[in-house]
């Protein structure tokens, strides 16, 4: 099978896999690009149609509108370029898959288009900050990430990766190979996604989770206390929430164990 790449306008993709199958979309993380989800591409296109996102200011999705940055601008630009040719066909993925900053973004899109996207899995993701006073502050230590960025990339990466969250991502042999990969964003890119579509701006989600027409199903490393704790919170939202908890893994499930999120990702699209 043929790895193909495409563009919409400026949004920029890759696919795995025939056209004419289920379609599963990948959204990455924070810093990372379409390319972070090509093994888990491979592993599936015998089987899906798999399409990975460069969300706007990563990747080749660069010199974006400035409202395509946000998370409401990044939604329609998303919906707009996965529209099919066929109006008349409502849905456009039967599977959604969103890590970390994209699992945000692919919980925005399940909520707010769900005959587009009636099914998300949502890693490591969050329904946001619940209180002005939260997203203010975030924003606060956003501006000073960014500083950070525009001084010295590979010093900021190597302090983001020491963070908890990603403790048990050291155990790998991939942190070193991660931050070469991540030197290749342009700072100035990252830094307007940051300031446009971190936590501190993002729409609260909470009260939408208590009634949803999509399917949702979230993900967590055990090693992930934090993101753990947010999908239990997530769960006693909506009664027909989906939570699995993984052992041994923490925040960057998709790096620490691709077959675990391929093994998922199957149970999802095997009960369609």
């Amino acid at each position: 099978m043929r790895l193909a790449q495409r563009a919409s306008g400026a949004l920029h993709w890759i696919e795995r896999g025939d056209r004419h199958s289920p379609r599963i979309v990948f959204l990455h993380g924070f810093m990372g690009s379409s390319l972070d989800w090509l093994g888990i591409m491979e592993a599936l296109a015998p089987d899906y149609h798999c399409l990975a996102v460069d969300l706007p200011g990563h990747g080749r999705s660069l010199g974006l509108d400035a409202t395509q940055y946000t998370m409401e601008g990044s939604a329609a630009l998303i919906h707009q370029a996965l529209a099919p040719s066929d109006s008349s066909s409502a849905q456009r993925a039967d599977l959604l898959v969103g890590y970390s900053m994209g699992g945000r973004l692919a919980l925005f899109l399940a909520l707010r288009f769900p005959q587009s996207f009636p099914q998300a899995q949502i890693i490591s993701g969050s329904p946001g900050l619940l209180t002005k006073k939260e997203r203010e502050a975030r924003r606060a230590l956003d501006l000073i990430r960014c500083k950070k960025i525009k001084k010295d990339l590979k010093f900021f990466l190597r302090d983001w990766y020491e963070q908890p969250l990603f403790a048990s991502l050291w155990k790998t042999s991939l942190v070193e190979s991660l931050i070469e990969q991540r030197l290749r964003n342009n700072p100035d890119e990252i830094c307007y996604s940051l300031k446009s579509m971190g936590l501190g701006s993002q729409p609260n989600l909470w009260q939408e989770l208590t009634s949803t027409a999509s399917k949702l199903h979230y993900v967590a490393g055990a090693l992930d206390s934090k993101f753990v704790s947010i999908s239990q919170k997530m769960a006693q939202c909506n009664t027909d929430f989906e939570l699995r908890v993984l052992r041994g893994l923490g925040h960057n499930i998709t790096l620490e164990d691709s077959s675990v999120t391929v093994t998922e990702i199957r149970r999802l699209m095997e009960r369609l």
